[in-house]
């Protein structure tokens, strides 16, 4: 793998309950239909950069796709998990970063074909929300994004309760987006021209590619 020249910041790493193996256990099979949505939206060959990659699951799972990939998280298990996962898989092509996704100034512009996060807008706070998101358009021509929108949601009761179950903070965090205009509210800010390329979960999540409007 060619190195990307960046040294990412020292972050103070957030670790929640479910961070690293039990996210692999609990979550990532159940993701399965969103990873492979967004794997489709992924072009061969790309370079591709992952916020909040979790424990990695969907760069592995696009390895064989792409031609290099960087996953980036602020929990160290997180990043722990995936290090390992994808040396015990042989992927020589990932690499995984401790990192602020609303700080990534170290890796630069237009470094990355593609920047993609799933399911991350929703639970961080609008500030840095923003801010994360124009470092994808920073870095990267084609973002692709998948989280909830600004419609109601179908299934909005049990939404509700796993946010909800995911900790006080996420919830508050959770809530705060969805007044604010979800997802589109943030990409119109970015000063992004998206368009909805797909929906996963029975419609409740939705997967958009962007690109910047100038």
């Amino acid at each position: 793998m060619r190195a990307i020249e960046s040294v990412p910041r020292a972050v103070k790493p957030r670790n929640e309950i479910y961070a690293g193996a039990r996210y692999a256990a609990i979550v990532d099979p159940r993701a399965a239909s969103l990873r492979d949505a967004v794997y489709r939206l992924i072009p061969r060959g790309a370079r591709v950069i992952e916020l909040a990659c979790g424990t990695g699951d969907q760069l592995m799972r696009l390895a064989p796709r792409i031609r290099e990939g960087v996953g980036v998280d602020i929990s160290d298990r997180m990043i722990g998990y995936a290090r390992r996962a994808a040396t015990r898989r042989g992927l020589s092509n990932l690499r995984f970063e401790l990192a602020d996704a609303a700080d990534l100034s170290p890796f630069p512009d237009k470094g990355f074909d593609v920047a993609t996060a799933s399911l991350f807008f929703h639970e961080t706070p609008g500030d840095s929300a923003l801010a994360a998101l124009l470092e994808m358009k920073r870095m990267a021509p084609l973002l692709v994004i998948a989280d909830f929108g600004s419609a109601p949601l179908p299934g909005r009761a049990w939404v509700n309760a796993v946010e909800f179950l995911a900790g006080f903070r996420h919830f508050i965090n959770f809530r705060a987006y969805r007044r604010g205009g979800g997802m589109p509210a943030l990409m119109e800010r970015a000063g992004l021209v998206c368009g909805e390329a797909a929906r996963v979960f029975g419609g409740t999540v939705t997967i958009w590619t962007c690109r910047a409007d100038h």
